[in-house]
């Protein structure tokens, strides 16, 4: 087994569960009821997502400042819009998490 890859992800906590997004795999989103849970919901999906675009010979995109920048404002927006939409508090503010997940590297047969 090699060494882990780590990937940066986004939580967004709110009232309702945890979304968790990997703004370096595209369309990879979980939730969790809990940060810990939401953190190990991410990482079945981040596997998933790896295993689906590995088989298409696509990678993770790169992390870059650019990337992240744009995945936490992509987050504002649909805050923003879930605020004129009455869905949540308009008095609430950004609650936005950046952190590493591991994922262990499996040996390929």
């Amino acid at each position: 087994m090699s060494a882990p890859r780590r990937h940066t992800v986004l939580l967004v906590p709110d009232d309702r569960p945890i979304v968790v997004s990997v703004p370096a795999m595209p369309g990879c989103v979980s939730v969790g009821r809990t940060r810990s849970e939401a953190l190990a919901n991410v990482q079945d999906a981040m596997r998933g997502w790896l295993d689906v675009e590995a088989s298409q010979g696509r990678a993770p995109l790169a992390e870059t400042p650019a990337l992240m920048a744009a995945a936490v404002a992509q987050a504002i927006e649909i805050i923003e819009e879930m605020r004129q939409a009455g869905e949540t508090s308009p008095g609430q503010g950004y609650e936005l998490e950046l952190t590493t997940v591991e994922l262990p590297q499996l040996a390929r047969a």
